[in-house]
């Protein structure tokens, strides 16, 4: 008979319970907290009961019922944030500047190795990149350089110059790179002008990310543009706070390779953001393997994210979650500490076999059955809720219905919380970056 333990950690990460098995076997022999998977069970239902109670709900209500209320809480959370910087459109620049300057501050991100300003004029000279020389009607590089900034010349790189000749034409300089070309200094925050956003419509269209980040600069951008709905400043706050976490994480990084022979090639594969291919499982020791990005939105049914694995990205964005919570009892007003440690948490709750609960503004009426092991039977399914907050500010401004709620940051960063009960949160950290570039770590 499987453990229920291993059963129910299997079900919500929704992979086999002999791959949870073989990995709590193997982890019980090196980690000194032999409950690793109970404590998290326990920890999961402590904070769903604490949340309900804080909704007014009993434990087991409908999957309605608590999607509901943590779209409601979501809501009102991103209107008090715009109530707090006073209404601001994000197609004026002053006030898309307000927010990121404010990130900054709650971040509380150190100065970082970062690429000298002289250095990436350089690049930039020795591999002009045309399409914007065309788009601004320059007639060479000396002159784009002599009449834009470098950091905003970098930024549009990103989504004006093709991909195919970023990595095999520009980024090739990058292996070349050694300590000499960095510097220390702080995470830069800049707001792009309006020439940038019509140029990068020309070249993207409606696929243009209006806020991005460059590791090698220490650089967060943003585009002015039209943002409306709910959650939309919370989706833009959240995503900058997640940006200053995870370009510091690469700053520590290079510092790491500097003293490396190959810190060049090393820093253009970790910017790459690889994830291994190679088939991890059957091997003697336990083995985690390192996924640098969010596979789940390329490919849902991605064999890795099936085997044991931590995820940088879900550490960036515990430290976001962090930083809100953590100003939410300062800013009391905010409801934001509320989320605090929710970013792992999540369960099935009970609906009706082809009900689909109607949004109409995501004010829709709520159904009501007894949630009990014969309604299972009696034609009712059970649906997995994520309590992360991402996930629930993507479901917000998506307008997603619970059938199509985002979960992919509550299950890597349960994954993630899964190794951090064996072994620590910091030793998380210091694993990762020691072996980022293998791909794994290996116990």
């Amino acid at each position: 008979m499987i453990d229920p333990v291993v059963k129910k950690i299997s079900q919500l990460l929704r992979t086999k319970a002999s791959v949870i098995l073989d990995i709590e076997k193997k982890m019980r022999k090196v980690a000194k907290n032999k409950n690793a998977l109970a404590d998290v069970l326990a920890d999961n239902e402590k904070l769903i009961e604490k949340c309900a109670a804080n909704f007014g709900l009993a434990r087991h209500p409908d999957a309605c019922q608590i999607y509901q209320a943590l779209i409601n809480k979501t809501k009102e959370c991103d209107r008090q944030l715009m109530d707090y910087f006073h209404q601001p459109n994000f197609l004026q620049a002053e006030d898309c500047r307000s927010v990121l300057n404010k990130a900054k501050e709650i971040s509380r991100v150190s100065p970082g190795l970062f690429l000298k300003p002289a250095k990436a004029q350089e690049l930039l000279r020795a591999n002009p990149p045309r399409k914007i020389l065309q788009a601004l009607g320059y007639c060479d590089v000396e002159e784009l350089l002599a009449k834009e900034s470098v950091w905003e010349i970098f930024s549009a790189l990103r989504f004006v110059e093709d991909r195919l000749w970023l990595n095999d034409v520009f980024f090739k300089p990058y292996q070349n790179l050694s300590l000499d070309d960095f510097e220390e200094r702080e995470i830069q925050v800049i707001v792009l002008s309006d020439k940038w956003a019509k140029i990068g419509q020309e070249f993207v269209g409606k696929k243009l990310h209006h806020l991005s980040h460059l590791k090698e600069l220490g650089l967060v951008f943003i585009i002015p543009f039209s943002a409306t709905g709910d959650g939309a400043i919370l989706e833009v706050l959240t995503l900058v706070l997640h940006y200053f976490h995870e370009i510091d994480f690469y700053s520590r990084l290079f510092k790491r390779y500097s003293q490396a022979a190959d810190f060049g090639k090393k820093l253009v594969e970790s910017l790459q953001g690889q994830v291994l291919g190679e088939f991890l499982a059957g091997r003697k020791k336990p083995t985690w393997r390192i996924i640098q990005r969010y596979l789940a939105k390329e490919d849902a049914t991605d064999p890795r994210l099936l085997e044991p694995h931590v995820n940088p990205e879900a550490i960036h964005w515990y430290k976001a979650e962090a930083d809100l919570a953590h100003w939410g009892q300062i800013e009391v007003s905010l409801g934001l500490e509320f989320w605090d440690g929710l970013d792992f948490v999540g369960d099935f709750f009970m609906m009706p076999k082809g009900y689909s609960c109607p949004l109409d503004g995501l004010d829709h009426r709520v159904i009501n059955f007894s949630v009990t092991r014969q309604s299972l039977r009696d034609g009712f399914t059970e649906m997995l809720v994520s309590f992360d907050l991402i996930d629930n500010v993507i479901s917000l401004s998506r307008q997603c219905a619970v059938e199509s709620k985002y979960l992919y940051h509550q299950q890597e960063a349960l994954w993630n919380e899964i190794f951090i009960r064996y072994m620590g949160r910091d030793k998380l950290e210091e694993l990762v970056l020691d072996n980022l570039d293998k791909g794994y770590i290996e116990l």
